[in-house]
């Protein structure tokens, strides 16, 4: 998630495209792979470079439906949601494969963070999102901090 008015992305979507990334290789083996965020691409393409990102594809949503379309954002831009959709091309078709379909922690099956802090003795920590050296202001204004 990292909605074209953002200060830096999401530090949960980040933590995932951490993972991805470099993982992305073996993934394109056997199927595409790619990672859309509605920011702009210069934007999203120097996010990438801070982070050391050199694999996953990586795609500005801006300008385009799509995120609206598949139900990855809110009423805005701004308000994105991190969802994970699977397409299937047969016939020279494309078709939906499968949504996720929750708001929240329904992608903790590919985060390489929570799966790893599983296996350790205390597991997860009660923290709402893995450490990061950052954070997003403009996420934490307008999301995270709703009471």
């Amino acid at each position: 998630m990292y909605g074209p008015n953002w200060d830096h992305p999401c530090p949960s979507c980040t933590s995932l495209v951490d993972g991805f990334d470099r993982t992305w290789y073996q993934v394109t083996q056997d199927a595409a792979f790619v990672a859309i965020a509605k920011a702009p691409a210069d934007r999203i393409n120097a996010w990438a470079k801070q982070r050391g990102w050199s694999q996953i594809a990586l795609v500005s949503g801006g300008g385009s439906a799509y995120q609206a379309d598949y139900k990855c954002q809110g009423d805005s831009d701004d308000m994105q949601w991190p969802m994970m959709h699977v397409f299937r091309k047969r016939d020279g078709k494309i078709y939906h494969f499968w949504g996720s379909e929750l708001p929240m922690n329904h992608v903790d099956t590919v985060w390489a963070y929570w799966n790893l802090m599983d296996f350790t003795p205390e597991g997860r920590p009660d923290i709402p999102t893995p450490p990061q050296n950052f954070k997003s202001e403009f996420l934490e204004k307008n999301y995270l901090n709703q009471d």
